[in-house]
């Protein structure tokens, strides 16, 4: 009969036993993992279950069993020896093949990484090659746009170039808006919006030397707004640019108008409007003509420009601040006073022009109102410029009236050299050069009548120059009285100094007294004029001089300002201190 298996305590306690026998036998000089060999733990259970007797025989039994296997194994391998030797060179081939198998699948792997990464980089390059196949795409769709955006800095050059300006400045602005949008993903729309903000450059030299040429209004309000909206000036600067252009049209115009010759003829320059001037003149007295003509010339164009140039800047620069009809100007050589109300204090028509500067009250206060209109502040570009303007016409005006009154003075031994002259040349034709020339010292009546005729109508010019400019609040006419007074008192004090000098010469070269005039009556004259004594006659020195001074009083009585009373009479009183 077949035994019963133990119960499961009855193994579990033979295991533990068996454990613990190990442990006694070998200590712990066997390692955990070879206690735990379940072939050894089977073989000591194995031992342990012998008795004294069989267990002391088992040494020789396990030798016995250890030589029978050693002689089987010998007869084996000696039976086996060529499957041996053929298991053992398979052996080698099989190790052989596996090491390039081994060697093969590392390169292998290595060339499927390197695949890899190639096919990376045709997937990168399949996905540019997409992306540039969808933007040339786009680019053909969109190919007459984009051509009309990269020719916009061509049709602004020529906008530019033909006129158009506010089209080119349309152009700048769309540019601009596209570059600010685009212009950081796109190089291309920073490359165009280069370009035609370099072409602005040229559009805003033309405008400006368009500010430079004579131009109507309303251009002028078109070239101040595409200015503005190249904001290229900031406001002030905008202004002083502004002035600073028209300020040199002006002048271009004024040089033009004073460089072109001055025709022989009066008639063929300004026509038979002005007196005075004769055809065909000596030197002195062409000089005196021509300096006529271009002052002429400096009023018209001074007054037509400026008043053109005034009436655009008010126009374009509409907040600038009023101007006074009483403004006085600050130029170079009039000075002006303090504030005060002239009007109610003075008669200007008694006032002398010599004193003018020094008259109380004559300047008006910055910010003194007059007639509605407010007299602007100093520091007013346009006030400052308009002042350099007046003053530059005062000052060439000037220049001018001392050309056409230039009379030097003489001396005693030029004025004898000059009797002697005429006495030893009196077949001298008058009208002549030769007789011009010895007459040059003289002031005949018909130069001084011609002379003082030339001022009257300067100054009727001037006059009508600085009245049109008071309806702007740029009245200069007292300053005109000033100038015109200082240049006539200028000019009849050299007339009166001629008028001695010849005086003294005379006495040296003719007689003081003639005979013969003792029984000449003096002719009846129904006119009511004021004539000398006929008896002056006997005295030739004195009715030379006499002569010279009614000739200086009558050219006087045709252009003489009120003012010039106490001077006139302050210059007439040595001569005759110095005749008694």
């Amino acid at each position: 009969m077949e035994s019963l298996p133990a119960p499961p305590e009855a193994s579990e306690s033979k295991h533990s036993e068996v454990e613990k026998l190990m442990q006694l036998l070998f200590l712990s000089s066997v390692q955990l993992d070879t206690i735990d060999d379940q072939q050894l733990i089977g073989c000591v259970a194995q031992l342990s279950a012998l008795s004294l007797e069989e267990l002391a025989e088992a040494p020789s039994r396990i030798q016995a069993e250890e030589e029978s296997l050693r002689h089987q194994t010998e007869k084996l391998a000696v039976e086996n020896y060529p499957i041996f030797l053929a298991n053992a060179s398979t052996s080698r081939e099989v190790h052989r093949e596996f090491e390039s198998i081994s060697t093969s699948n590392d390169l292998l792997l290595n060339l499927v990484s390197k695949a890899s990464l190639t096919a990376q980089a045709i997937s990168r390059k399949t996905d540019n090659y997409r992306l540039n196949f969808r933007r040339n795409a786009r680019l053909a769709e969109n190919h007459t746009q984009l051509l009309e955006f990269l020719e916009l800095p061509q049709l602004m050059e020529m906008c530019v170039h033909n006129g158009y300006y506010e089209d080119a400045l349309n152009i700048l602005a769309h540019t601009k808006r596209i570059c600010k949008k685009h212009g950081q993903l796109v190089p291309v729309v920073r490359i165009v919006a280069a370009q035609t903000e370099q072409i602005s450059g040229q559009l805003f030299v033309q405008l400006c030397k368009q500010l430079r040429e004579p131009i109507t209004l309303p251009v002028c309000l078109k070239i101040v707004v595409y200015l503005r909206q190249l904001a290229a000036f900031s406001e002030q600067e905008l202004r002083l640019n502004f002035l600073q252009a028209r300020g040199a049209c002006l002048l271009q115009q004024l040089s033009a108008a004073l460089s072109r010759p001055v025709a022989g003829s009066v008639a063929d320059t300004f026509g038979s409007n002005y007196p005075g001037l004769t055809a065909s003149l000596g030197g002195a007295r062409r000089m005196e003509q021509e300096s006529y003509i271009l002052a002429m010339r400096r009023i018209e164009v001074t007054r037509v420009h400026l008043f053109d140039i005034i009436t655009q800047y008010r126009a374009v620069f509409a907040d600038e601040d009023g101007f006074s009809r009483g403004l006085c100007l600050l130029s170079s050589k009039l000075e002006g006073g303090t504030g005060g109300d002239l009007s109610s204090r003075t008669i200007l028509a008694n006032i002398s022009p010599l004193n003018l500067e020094d008259l109380p009250g004559f300047t008006l206060l910055p910010g003194s109102v007059v007639d509605g209109l407010t007299c602007p502040k100093p520091s007013s570009p346009f006030h400052s410029w308009l002042v350099t303007q007046i003053s530059k016409f005062l000052d060439g005006l000037a220049g001018d009236l001392e050309g056409i009154l230039r009379l030097p003075s003489l001396s005693v031994a030029e004025v004898t050299d000059q009797l002697v002259f005429i006495m030893t040349n009196k077949d001298a034709t008058p009208g002549t050069s030769t007789a011009d020339d010895a007459l040059s010292y003289a002031a005949t009546p018909e130069s001084v009548s011609s002379a003082f005729q030339r001022v009257h109508s300067l100054l009727t010019q001037s006059l009508y120059f600085g009245r049109s400019f008071a309806r702007i609040g740029c009245d200069f006419r007292a300053h005109l009285a000033i100038l015109f007074s200082r240049a006539i008192l200028s000019y009849f004090e050299a007339l009166l100094s001629n008028a001695l000098t010849e005086f003294y010469a005379t006495l040296e070269q003719w007689p003081w007294e003639l005979e013969g005039f003792d029984d000449f009556e003096a002719p009846t004259d129904a006119s009511s004029s004021i004539q000398p004594p006929i008896t002056i006659l006997r005295y030739p020195p004195l009715a030379v001089f006499c002569n010279r001074l009614l000739t200086a009083m009558n050219g006087l009585r045709i252009c003489c300002p009120i003012g010039l009373k106490q001077g006139s009479v302050s210059l007439i009183s040595p001569v005759y201190d110095n005749l008694l």
